[in-house]
């Protein structure tokens, strides 16, 4: 290699871990000299140890049957976590175009970009952006892009649902539910993908120079929102609402950033806003849960924005590593809230 192999193995862990065959063999992993397979869990029966419960279990199950995505060495998808706009770009060309030649780079991904550049589809050329997490809007306008069409914002999105290419976020197609500010995570790259593979065109199309013609995209609005909004207040102590069996012990330090959190919450026009706090503690992480959805991490200053005739209630919560610290959940349509752990 002409780099080291740590560097190596940094750079493209994604690749060799969500679509082995673009970095390395079809469902392998290479780490640390070793070469680790995807086995099945002989307690569930199943690839990885963290989907039993997973709402795209068998999405995954698709992804390695088709030997395009694999795991990590500790038997985990990590479903939930993340994706770079690189790391989406390179599964979806190296998906359709498994034998792109390398380039000279020293950028792991530099070989779909430079597909991507010639197909004119909206990526960036910047490094550090190609390396944060993408949202979904921007996934809607590069899928359109795949199939040809040159449509932004909510265009895109439209198109998505015109071509079966998305169910939304919330299982109900609205321009609203599709959830276009939340980042994607590896569960929903490999939905995308699959939908790409079993209802979009056979190869990639070149994206139009010019915008596309959108008046014949269905509009798919959201339905009215209700006219009564409501009032945030506090529920309950602790040590009296219903969930009190799950609640945690106090951590004072990641308090001032749950009350953040519930000092940003405001109801308008049938929706629940808030922002997630940028005074996150260090070495916490933050994300948000959607009932009826999932889990999803979110970024410091990120807007939330969630219909509150869709759900009966999110909740903000704060991670150290894999242990939850603090939360607070958020009942709707009522505006009760009550924290997640002691205080």
């Amino acid at each position: 290699m002409g780099m080291s192999l740590k560097k190596a193995v940094i750079i493209s862990v994604f690749a060799s871990s969500i679509f082995g065959s673009v970095a390395f063999a079809a469902n392998t992993i290479e780490s640390n000299n070793q070469v680790v397979k995807t086995v099945v869990n002989a307690t569930t029966g199943l690839p990885f140890k963290d989907i039993t419960n997973h709402w795209a279990k068998d999405t995954i199950l698709w992804g390695v049957n088709n030997k395009v995505i694999s795991g990590y060495p500790d038997g985990t998808f990590k479903p939930d976590a993340a994706v770079t706009e690189a790391e989406f770009l390179a599964m979806v060309i190296g998906a359709f175009r498994p034998n792109i030649p390398e380039v000279e780079s020293q950028y792991w991904a530099e070989k779909y970009y430079v597909v991507a550049k010639e197909l004119n589809y909206p990526v960036s050329q910047d490094v550090l952006i190609r390396n944060k997490p993408i949202n979904r809007q921007r996934i809607a306008e590069i899928m359109a892009a795949t199939q040809g069409k040159n449509y932004a914002g909510n265009d895109a999105i439209r198109f998505l649902y015109l071509k079966e290419l998305s169910s939304g976020n919330d299982g109900k197609k609205t321009v609203e539910g599709y959830g276009a500010t939340l980042n994607l995570t590896r569960a929903q790259a490999v939905q995308f993908l699959k939908n790409l593979k079993e209802k979009g065109l056979p190869q990639l199309q070149e994206r139009p120079a010019t915008p596309s013609d959108a008046s014949q995209l269905p509009k798919y609005e959201e339905t009215k929102p209700a006219t009564t909004q409501p009032k945030l207040h506090l529920k309950a102590e602790s040590k009296e609402h219903p969930e009190n069996r799950f609640l945690l012990p106090r951590d004072s330090v990641s308090e001032p950033t749950i009350q953040a959190f519930i000092d940003s919450i405001k109801f308008e026009n049938g929706y629940l806003i808030a922002k997630v706090p940028t005074n996150m503690p260090k070495g916490y992480t933050p994300k948000i849960t959607i009932q009826g959805v999932g889990i999803r991490d979110v970024n410091p200053g990120q807007e939330i924005k969630q219909s509150i005739s869709k759900t009966k209630g999110i909740s903000f919560d704060v991670f150290k590593g894999n242990e939850g610290k603090n939360g607070v959940i958020i009942e709707l349509p009522s505006g009760a809230y009550y924290w997640g752990s002691e205080k």
